[in-house]
């Protein structure tokens, strides 16, 4: 134990310095602060991993928020060049879609109870979109068919380029027991920061959310107004993706939502590779996998948690679930073994987990952190995160359910991690579609050849399953952007 909390206080003095060191050397030379995080394309780099450590040191008391009467932005830092950094999401943006607002009424007036309470349990997502319109429809389709996706409440960053609605709405037909909402700003984010008092948002820059503002940050080490606005988009994102979650969270709780995980349209939930299900064993409590797993049958990764949740139920004793990431780089394969039905009417190179099958090393750190399901049903009431202003983090949202976050993935813990969330980095021109300083060639070239191990056909199987399941019209048109 006191070697563990040496190492935490030497990376916490370490952290501190560079920070400082290059917070020094960017205001020297007159540039904006943004090698720190290059590394990553989530603010996730080297600098960020520790910023993350040092925070759940922070965090062993209960965390204060920044008071909109009490915290006034002052006018000589956050001049109208930062006050207007980010734009707002249009008013087109609904926030309650007609067919959950259908749905809540039938149940007020007590139609269909016994199919409403039914529907309950079924799996929600959390999710911030910005300019992936290319890759959506897949990413829906497939947690629909394999995780029996029916709640996607989705927030779209205020600098995207293209709206998705247009692909929500042809879900939303063609799915109707798909529930899809938009939230523009004013649904989740405060009105001190809809006003674009940016400076009295928390300071994640050094100080995790926990103490003091952002403009008290500005004021304390003098940051020149040259390289603010570069600070300012990294803190107002770090505040607008931690308020969603926790938000989203309470949204959800209110309509009786059980299971539910923050997920980005990069990532997959799929059945922990390491447990082979495609091979018949006599254990079943050691090596599941009954057809409806091994064939991936609608919404058998779901069912397959339920079963593993009910023989161990340590697993979600505490409401959270650690979910290990597999990094899948951009090294192509047109093996004949690995191409799912090639006589298919869809352009099979277009979907991301058809198309790239290699992956990295089980306990790669360039798999990064967890990500986590959480059964919201289990949240305290005194948890000041997920239930409070904003989450603690998107790999672990809250400091009481969640493990701590880890870089190594643990894959090969298949008891405790059955699920895994396979993490796509996709080809360089959808890579480099999106006009955002934290994303890098050097990042990208640093993953894109990773090549340890292979998918093992299991994961190919969905697009035909569901096709299978809904049927072919119905998947032509909400895949219809991926048809031949």
């Amino acid at each position: 134990m006191a070697t563990s909390n040496n190492r935490s206080e030497k990376n916490r003095q370490w952290t501190t310095q560079r920070v400082f060191f290059l917070f020094v050397l960017s205001a020297l030379l007159g540039n904006v602060l943004i090698v720190t995080f290059h590394s990553s394309d989530s603010f996730e780099g080297s600098s960020i991993k520790y910023h993350h450590q040092l925070r759940h040191q922070q965090f062993t008391e209960t965390r204060s928020y920044p008071s909109v009467r009490s915290s006034k932005p002052s006018s000589s830092s956050l001049g109208n060049n930062i006050k207007h950094a980010l734009p707002t999401i249009p008013k087109s943006h609904s926030t309650l879609n007609d067919t959950l607002a259908s749905a809540l009424e039938k149940k007020k007036k007590g139609d269909n109870k016994g199919e409403e309470e039914e529907k309950n349990n079924v799996f929600s997502i959390c999710l911030i979109t910005k300019d992936d319109l290319d890759i959506l429809p897949e990413w829906i389709a497939y947690h629909y068919h394999a995780m029996e996706l029916r709640h996607l409440v989705v927030a779209v960053d205020p600098s995207s380029k293209q709206s998705p609605t247009s692909i929500f709405d042809n879900f939303r037909s063609t799915l109707p027991d798909l529930i899809i909402e938009e939230w523009a700003d004013e649904y989740y984010l405060p009105e001190f920061f809809l006003n674009k008092s940016y400076g009295m948002v928390p300071n994640f820059i050094t100080e995790g959310g926990k103490n003091g503002t952002f403009q008290q940050w500005i004021d304390e080490k003098h940051i020149r107004p040259v390289i603010q606005k570069d600070f300012v988009i990294f803190n107002n994102h770090y505040y607008r993706q931690l308020r969603f979650v926790s938000q989203c969270t309470k949204h959800l709780l209110k309509h009786n939502r059980t299971y539910m995980s923050p997920l980005d349209s990069d990532e997959y939930i799929v059945i922990n590779p390491l447990l082979n299900i495609t091979t018949q064993q006599k254990d079943h409590q050691e090596q599941p996998s009954p057809e409806t797993w091994s064939q991936l049958r609608p919404n058998s990764v779901m069912r397959f948690l339920e079963d593993r949740i009910q023989q161990r139920p340590q697993l979600m004793e505490t409401g959270c679930l650690k979910m290990p990431r597999l990094l899948f780089g951009s090294v192509p394969d047109p093996s004949p073994d690995q191409i799912p039905n090639p006589d298919s009417k869809f352009n099979l190179s277009k979907f991301e987990s058809l198309q790239w099958l290699y992956h990295a090393p089980w306990q790669d750190e360039r798999n990064h952190m967890q990500k986590v399901i959480l059964d919201i049903t289990k949240i305290p009431k005194n948890d000041t995160e997920l239930l409070g202003d904003y989450a603690f983090s998107v790999h672990q949202p809250s400091m009481t359910l969640c493990p701590p976050e880890s870089y190594i993935g643990e894959l090969n813990d298949t008891m405790r991690h059955p699920l895994v969330g396979n993490h796509y980095l996709g080809s360089w021109e959808r890579y480099n579609t999106r006009q955002d300083k934290r994303r890098s060639s050097k990042f990208y070239k640093q993953r894109k050849d990773v090549k340890f191990g292979k998918e093992s056909g299991w994961l190919t199987q969905w697009l035909d399953r569901f096709v299978e399941d809904v049927g072919m019209e119905k998947a032509s048109r909400v895949l219809e952007s991926y048809l031949v």
